[in-house]
């Protein structure tokens, strides 16, 4: 990579509808020589197992050692706040000597929805669906 500073991580799962597949990709932010800020998706891996702590920090560990990342290259991971990410930073921040305190940057998207949600739908969000009302919208 042509990185100018440090590389940052985003690392998110999903799971298949039918359960059945666990996905895990990991992105790579960073700016370049020229100072643009180029970002890559590096990988989206079928996962073995679910997304708990310890799966996540295995995948995401390997990724780093794999394009040889060092501790002085390291710089934040953005996920959201579940606390399998919690876990895995934990993990990872014994393993590459960081602070996870300071390495951990929640994704502001994923906070903004939730307290979306919890504006719009207090306690109960399905309790707003109605599959019987048809909008009409011209």
């Amino acid at each position: 990579m042509n990185a100018r500073l440090k590389l940052h991580f985003l690392f998110n799962g999903w799971t298949t509808r039918s359960g059945k597949y666990f996905l895990t990709s990991v992105c790579v932010h960073h700016l370049n020589y020229k100072g643009k800020v180029v970002d890559y998706l590096i990988t989206l891996l079928e996962q073995l197992g679910r997304h708990i702590g310890i799966n996540y920090a295995e995948v995401v560990s390997s990724i780093l050692t794999h394009f040889g990342v060092s501790k002085e290259r390291l710089g934040c991971f953005i996920t959201d706040n579940a606390a399998n990410n919690g876990i895995c930073l934990d993990y990872l921040s014994l393993k590459f000597s960081f602070k996870k305190e300071t390495c951990w940057i929640w994704c502001i998207a994923y906070t903004l929805n939730l307290i979306a949600q919890l504006i719009l739908f207090r306690k109960d969000k399905d309790a707003y669906k109605n599959k019987d009302v048809n909008i009409l919208v011209r």
